[in-house]
């Protein structure tokens, strides 16, 4: 806006002072002086360069606006690029973190190809959980647990969590990686 306004104080001024060239140029004209005509024609051509020179400066600037809005489009995507990678870090962080609460023999273990024991206590499920009758996906699906739900992990075999429920829900078995431990009952 204030751009604007200063472009047209320029050309205010600009045409101001082409009345006043025209206004005294008349005036010495009509004394008769001979070289009014030359000065009244260079004022003019003057006025004229004036002119393209703010034509120019507005073309530049509508140029200048549009490379911003390109500039301010590229930022948005970049903004979206980096938030998306900052919640993939921060997942892989979270698992890395319940990785390092597993007690050493638990890692020994994981480390000799032996599948780890689990701890007891609490555990909030990473997404969607199918909850098995028996260790084993081929076994009886016996409920789905949504993401996000605390669930009461009493032991664990091979890559299985055993579950039970608080609400009288039968007993059943999730996936390890399908929950992160929250810490003991």
């Amino acid at each position: 806006m204030d751009k604007k306004i200063t472009m047209l104080a320029i050309v205010l001024v600009v045409v101001l002072v082409g009345v006043g060239g025209v206004l005294v140029g008349r005036s010495l004209v009509g004394r008769g002086d001979s070289n009014v005509a030359s000065l009244l024609d260079e004022k003019t051509r003057e006025l004229e360069e004036k002119n393209r020179q703010i034509q120019e400066l507005e073309r530049q600037t509508a140029q200048l606006r549009k490379d911003l809005d390109e500039s301010a489009k590229q930022v948005v995507a970049l903004q979206d690029r980096l938030d998306q990678a900052n919640r993939g870090l921060s997942s892989i962080q979270e698992r890395l973190k319940t990785a390092g609460r597993a007690p050493q023999a638990s890692r020994e273990a994981a480390a000799s190809g032996a599948p780890r024991a689990a701890e007891v206590g609490s555990y909030e499920t990473l997404r969607d959980t199918a909850v098995y009758e028996e260790a084993s996906s081929a076994s009886r699906k016996v409920a789905t647990i949504p993401r996000g739900t605390k669930v009461n992990v009493v032991g664990s075999v091979g890559d299985w969590l055993e579950v039970r429920s608080k609400h009288g829900k039968p007993p059943g078995y999730i996936r390890r990686d399908d929950a992160r431990y929250m810490g003991a009952n």
